[in-house]
């Protein structure tokens, strides 16, 4: 678990009630494969985790699943804030959802 970094919530119904799934961010202890993230892009059911980029993350969720998407933006900003405050390290080639914040921050009035 990524010290400094709440868990998110998603939500799903189990039981006929509206259930909070924690989500929590998980710090890899391994780089990502050599070349491009969107390279490394892939499920690969033979790794321990996989790397996904934004784009990819939400784009393998259903679209209907707005909660599991609000749960990834909310976990993208987290990460941002904890790595410009110098809480989350920026290595190999940067923090998940970099690629989304940037132009939501500059969206926000």
């Amino acid at each position: 678990v990524l010290h400094g970094i709440p868990p998110v919530n998603s939500y799903a119904v189990r039981n006929g009630k509206m259930r909070p799934i924690a989500v929590h961010a998980l710090y890899a202890v391994n780089p990502p494969p050599a070349g491009p993230l969107e390279a490394a892009d892939v499920e690969d059911p033979e790794d321990n985790y996989d790397w996904y980029t934004f784009p990819r993350a939400m784009s393998a969720l259903t679209p209907d699943d707005q909660f599991a998407r609000a749960a990834l933006a909310t976990m993208a900003v987290a990460l941002a804030a904890a790595a410009a405050a110098g809480a989350v390290p920026d290595k190999w080639g940067g923090i998940f959802g970099q690629e989304w914040v940037g132009s939501a921050f500059s969206s926000i009035p």
